[in-house]
């Protein structure tokens, strides 16, 4: 597990479930009641991923051992540019072969995340550059961070006006206050000490985060990343997740959540066209459990195939070539 903490690798496998949830959401016009108010939960789930991802990468970022400029990027070409570069191309193709479209300028626009799911990563790597001299500098974090804030609130407010400028998903500012906060508490402590103490009174911030989703979906809405209460809740949620990923009891269940994080990256990139055609046929039959259990068992499947290519590979003697292709480090 190349040294990280299981509990780091816990929180991971949460974040990609999170982040398929919020690619099988979408429904069809005529779904009823019920379906919409599981849609909402789903949707709810699904904007928790990205800003869990974006915290560890932060706190990894100033827990890691420091690397000259070149080196850093070198490592980065290999375990982030090079295989994301590769599926955005091959899933582009898949997209331009079924719905048409292509181009230099449509190629690019996909690959940095322009109504695609790969604007984390230009995010992540443009927060990269900005923090790569400043990790360890409290006030330039704190300023960026308040910075972020002011950001996620006027986007919430007035997203429409905004988004005619630049797109919310891959304005960096946006993502900063996460980012920064993994920075943040990697100066300072250590992501187990915290999720030990928070273990402690994990009961109360289950039964925060439940009296959160209740009244979020009984008013009919759903969370989302840029809504006026957003902060406060992906940070009740975070800490609940960060209480339960700490605890170091054994067991299959624990052990599944690790591999999923171990395989995290990979299950992001590849993950597309298996949640499209899910989502496609869950949505013809419209029915609301489906919409509960698709991404579930895209989730599972993709960390099955994952698990699958990663041993075929060591079998054939070829994961030097094949894991870094698919992002497994």
């Amino acid at each position: 597990m190349s040294g990280k903490s299981t509990m780091i690798f816990k929180l991971k496998g949460l974040a990609i479930f999170s982040v398929i949830c919020a690619h099988m959401a979408d429904l069809p016009d005529t779904a009823d009641a019920a379906n919409t108010f599981c849609a909402n939960f789903v949707k709810s789930i699904g904007c928790l991923g990205v800003p869990v991802f974006l915290l560890i990468s932060g706190y990894l970022f100033v827990k890691s051992t420091d690397r000259p400029f070149l080196a850093f990027w070198k490592n980065k070409a290999k375990t982030i540019l090079l295989p994301w570069l590769l599926w955005a191309s091959i899933i582009y193709a898949y997209v331009s072969l079924r719905h048409g479209g292509n181009g230099v300028l449509a190629w690019a626009k996909f690959v940095i995340g322009v109504d695609t799911p790969f604007y984390y990563l230009t995010s992540l790597c443009i927060l990269y550059l900005i923090y790569f001299t400043q990790k360890r500098n409290t006030v330039f974090i704190a300023v960026t961070a308040a910075i972020s804030v002011v950001m996620n609130l006027a986007t919430a407010c007035f997203y429409d006006t905004l988004a005619q400028f630049v797109n919310p998903f891959l304005n960096p500012v946006n993502w900063m206050v996460y980012f920064a906060a993994g920075m943040f508490i990697a100066q300072r402590r250590d992501l187990e000490s915290i999720g030990k103490q928070l273990y402690k009174k994990r009961f109360v911030l289950l039964g925060a985060a439940v009296l959160i989703f209740a009244a979020v979906l009984i008013w009919g809405d759903y969370l989302a990343y840029w809504k006026p209460y957003s902060l406060p809740v992906f940070a009740v949620v975070f800490l609940l997740t960060a209480a339960f990923c700490c605890e170091t009891n054994g067991g299959a269940k624990r052990d599944f959540w690790i591999l999923a994080g171990e395989y995290s990256f990979a299950v992001y990139l590849l993950h597309s066209p298996v949640a499209s055609i899910v989502l496609n046929l869950k949505n013809r039959l419209d029915l609301w459990p489906l919409t509960l259990a698709a991404p579930a068992a895209v989730f599972l499947f993709m960390v099955a195939a994952v698990f699958f290519i990663d041993r075929i590979s060591e079998k054939l003697a070829v994961a030097k070539i094949v894991k870094p292709m698919i992002g497994i480090r």
